[in-house]
């Protein structure tokens, strides 16, 4: 239960706090967008990640409203990041190929995510180029969509 609450207070309720701290900034912004990092495993189930996933489905909804919310005025998206190999995986203790092993078989892609893939699409959702784009989960995950079972 406690890491159900810690994941909701770092995944949901930080984003809403910090979009209640710039709301009068952005509404003086001529080109105002929030984005928001969410994760595949918000639209995907994971048996390892129930907290962090039940959180990033929570951010998934709470970027829809608040999409709504702002209309004209703020555009409101989500980027669902996929696995992605960063340092963390290593400091952890995770060793090269149990870390590729995490991108998934079903990859489209054939190969791990790297934070410049992410980045990418938060430059783009940020940019002139994005600003027909509101309310939206944009999916950066190399075209994986499967589903995390718990092993035998």
């Amino acid at each position: 239960m406690e890491e159900m609450i810690e994941s909701y207070k770092l995944n949901t309720l930080a984003a809403t706090r910090m979009t209640s701290a710039c709301r009068p900034y952005l509404l003086k912004a001529e080109n105002a967008t929030i984005t928001n990092s969410g994760s595949l495993v918000g639209v995907l189930p994971a048996f390892d990640f129930i907290a962090y996933s039940a959180a990033k489905a929570a951010l998934n909804h709470l970027m829809l409203g608040l999409a709504h919310y702002f209309a004209k005025q703020v555009r409101v998206n989500t980027v669902l990041i996929g696995t992605v190999i960063t340092e963390g995986y290593a400091a952890a203790g995770l060793d090269e190929k149990a870390q590729y092993a995490l991108a998934h078989p079903d990859n489209l892609t054939g190969r791990a995510g790297k934070p410049q893939d992410i980045a990418n699409a938060f430059l783009w959702l940020a940019s002139p180029a994005g600003s027909w784009v509101s309310g939206q989960t944009l999916q950066v995950s190399g075209g994986g969509k499967r589903v995390r079972l718990k092993p035998e």
